[in-house]
């Protein structure tokens, strides 16, 4: 048995689904001369002997009751009467009963349905075509037969034709009411094969100007490639299996139907968390985010977005009751999904949406919710680490939480792989391509698909592909002219626009006192610092009260993390460096929020190495920032640093001042002062005292990897200094780092299956050793 997305079907079954069934699902049910229903291909044989209408043998089942109905259509439906009505069942058919059935709709002409729902006393079948939909009934359910039933009296079945938009020829609304009922609920339809195709194309989106399905799954006999390949181009979620497993399988199946609802609004509780009204949101057009800006809640309410292939995967993961994390590069679309598996995703607790979350807070949000049910979004979740823990401890709680696999890895290790699914969604999936090209808005579309040029034949990102294919989205090209032409106006603001951009990065919100502190020199009242604020316009906005206690004063945030990357990248160095020193000579640390999360990036060697392009004056920088915040992790990024700027004597200095005062007890600092080791002498081989060198820095990561928990990082440097070291030394010790790195790095990805780092240089490695071996041959 196959099932899609299986967690998903369950949550359905127990939450509310319709079932569309053909003539394969009534298979198990029997008429009182013992046979079972016939499907079609068996029904017109029967009919050909039974009026001895051999001569019309080559008519198929939809000519042949045109011409019975036409010359012996009492005795042709008395018949059909006969052939169809249940006298027993299989009684599996009940096990559908657990299910929450909203509506089934068929094109059946049996009356096993009837039989079925009358063997329990919680339901009733609501036959539409005699008594109208149910309206606030629980006890209902709702039952369409579009070909008419047995049961009904006069006799009077749609069978000249299985083409169901046929049937609705004469009233066009119960087609609509049909396909109102498919976008409204999930469906499972059953019974049908490639030769029902005209009856499920019918009802494909594209018929109804695209308005968007629920989830919809077929249930087909064998595992057809052709077949599964059409029905998925429908939208289909594919489920292999006969009648009687499938009904087996529900049986199996504790399903829960009513669940208690929260006993207050989310909004109420938590208005800075819950998902916005319709009538709270402003309006702008979908323009704008193929354009590369990021997504606002009217992008996600008109649904004009494409939900890419991850979002079913989402959902999925949700509903196997596990937390979710979410990684993946910049820009690919994280915080999209996440808005859009919010908004639409079916929950009978509270709903959360979260950005960039403390230790402090989460605790705060189990306080409110008193034990109810919440699922909660976290987007940038790494940090704070210990929010998990948090999550983690609370029952009532699951969470689905959002970040980059960069700043994931450094936390991995405190996962609970058990309790957790992780999700990488970097590449595009080949289904999405030509449905997210073909999304972006025709005004701003090329006029035919570009492929983005990939590395190592890697699908595009979200961002990469819309980048490539819409006229407006160089998201470089166009903010290198807007900050160049702002440098020129005020060179202050261009500063306090790169010191936003600049807190960002460090994953912390900017406050009125850290801009007043900033501009101290620039500015003659508080009036005045509001007006350079303003000044910015739309290119910084106003923080809402997730972060922060608003009461006290305002906060401030780059529009998107995106945007605020996009600027540091295209800022000068003299202008970086100016903007750095500036900050970090006006700001104490009291003044900066979250001070504990700014000060992990505040210091990082690349954003530095960008900046003091002298290492001298990198030095004086770091040699200042000491004096504030003495940790071991400012004097590692500084040796990092002078190890980019190939200042090797002076980084030994800085790495060993942090491994002395960290007392030699932190992996990450010992495995920083083996790359720089590593680094300081692979550039001189055959100098004997630099191979003791390099030996001795794999050694030191050979320690890391066995001592420290985050075993993936420390085995991801030692195969690319593995690798390194075969490119001089062809020896048994260079082929021992290779086999060591090929060994310790399988494990990894055994564990660790999304992470694409550890996919790149397993193949590294392996091309590494098949040319070792080449040359052992030779």
């Amino acid at each position: 048995m196959r099932i899609d997305h299986e967690n998903t079907l369950l949550q359905y079954l127990s939450s509310g689904i319709n079932l569309f069934v053909g003539a394969g699902f009534s298979t198990e049910a029997k008429n009182k001369d013992g046979l079972p229903l016939p499907v079609a291909g068996q029904l017109l044989d029967e009919i050909i002997n039974y009026f001895n209408f051999q001569e019309y043998n080559s008519l198929d089942l939809s000519q042949l009751s045109t011409i019975l109905e036409s010359t012996q259509k009492n005795e042709f439906f008395n018949f059909l009467k006969n052939r169809f009505s249940v006298y027993e069942y299989n009684p599996l058919y009940q096990s559908l009963l657990t299910a929450n059935i909203k509506s089934i709709i068929t094109t059946n002409i049996d009356n096993l349905w009837f039989h079925v729902i009358k063997s329990d006393d919680n339901f009733y079948l609501n036959d539409i075509t005699i008594s109208g939909p149910s309206y606030q009934d629980r006890s209902a359910v709702d039952y369409i037969p579009l070909h008419g039933c047995v049961h009904h009296n006069p006799l009077d079945f749609v069978f000249t034709d299985l083409n169901i938009a046929a049937s609705f020829s004469s009233d066009p609304d119960k087609w609509h009411f049909l396909t109102e009922r498919i976008q409204r609920t999930p469906t499972i339809f059953w019974g049908y094969s490639l030769k029902d195709a005209g009856v499920l194309q019918s009802l494909h989106s594209a018929t109804i100007n695209y308005r968007e399905h629920k989830d919809k799954w077929i249930v087909l006999r064998n595992n057809d490639n052709a077949s599964i390949s059409f029905f998925e181009s429908l939208g289909f979620k594919i489920i292999i299996s006969e009648t009687l497993e499938f009904l087996e399988y529900i049986q199996d199946k504790d399903l829960k139907i009513y669940k208690n609802p929260p006993s207050f609004s989310t909004k109420k509780i938590f208005p800075e968390y819950s998902i916005p009204e319709l009538s709270e949101i402003s309006v702008r057009s979908i323009e704008s985010f193929y354009s590369g800006f990021p997504p606002e809640w009217c992008d996600i309410f008109t649904g004009d977005l494409h939900k890419i292939s991850y979002y079913n995967e989402i959902v999925d993961s949700i509903y196997s009751k596990k937390h979710t994390i979410v990684i993946g590069i910049p820009v690919c679309g994280k915080t999209t999904l996440m808005m859009q598996v919010a908004y639409a995703i079916n929950h009978d607790g509270h709903k959360l949406v979260c950005n960039s979350l403390t230790f402090a807070q989460a605790k705060f949000i189990v306080k409110k919710l008193n034990g109810e049910r919440a699922l909660i979004f976290v987007d940038n979740f790494s940090d704070d680490r210990e929010i998990i823990k948090v999550f983690y401890n609370e029952p009532n709680i699951q969470f689905v939480a959002f970040d980059r696999s960069y700043f994931f890895d450094q936390i991995s290790y405190k996962i609970d792989r058990k309790k957790t699914n992780i999700l990488e969604i970097s590449e595009l999936q080949d289904s999405d391509i030509n449905e997210l090209y073909e999304n972006i808005p025709p005004s701003i579309r090329k006029h035919k698909l570009f492929f983005p040029d990939m590395t190592d034949r890697t699908k595009p990102s979200v961002f990469e592909l819309i980048e490539k294919n819409s006229s407006n989205a160089n998201i470089y090209r166009r903010f290198k002219s807007v900050i160049s032409e702002l440098r020129n106006r005020s060179q202050i603001l261009y500063q306090l626009l790169l010191m936003c951009c600049y807190v960002h990065k460090c994953r912390t919100p900017v406050s009125y006192d850290m801009v007043y502190g900033f501009l101290r020199d620039h500015i003659t009242d508080y009036q005045d610092v509001y007006n350079k604020i303003n000044s910015l316009g739309k290119l910084i906005k106003e923080l809402s009260s997730q972060l922060v206690d608003l009461e006290n004063q305002d906060y401030y945030l780059p529009r998107s993390s995106f945007l605020s990357e996009v600027l540091l990248t295209i800022a000068s160095p003299s202008d970086l460096k100016e903007m750095l020193i500036l900050f970090h000579a006006n700001l104490s640390s009291f003044r900066i929020c979250r001070y504990y999360i700014f000060k992990k990036r505040a210091y990082d060697a690349e954003l530095i190495g960008k900046a003091f392009i002298d290492w001298k004056q990198g030095i004086e920088f770091y040699n200042t920032a000491n004096q504030r915040d003495e940790s071991p992790y400012l004097k590692q990024q500084c040796a990092l640093y002078l190890m980019h700027k190939k200042r090797f004597k002076e980084s030994f200095s800085w790495i060993d001042r942090a491994l002395m005062q960290s007392d030699f007890n932190i992996p990450s600092i010992k495995n920083s002062h083996a790359i720089i080791l590593f680094r300081a002498n692979i550039d001189h081989p055959h100098d004997s005292s630099a191979r003791v060198s390099l030996t001795k820095s794999m050694d030191i990561l050979k320690e890391c990897y066995r001592s420290d928990k985050r075993k993936t990082y420390h085995a991801l440097v030692y195969s690319d200094h593995a690798i390194q070291f075969a490119e001089f030394f062809d020896d048994n010790l260079s082929r021992e780092y290779l086999i060591n790195a090929k060994k310790w790095l399988s494990e990894e990805f055994k564990k660790f299956s999304w992470n694409r780092n550890c996919k790149r240089m397993l193949n590294r490695l392996d091309i590494k050793l098949s040319m070792e071996q080449t040359d052992g041959i030779n």
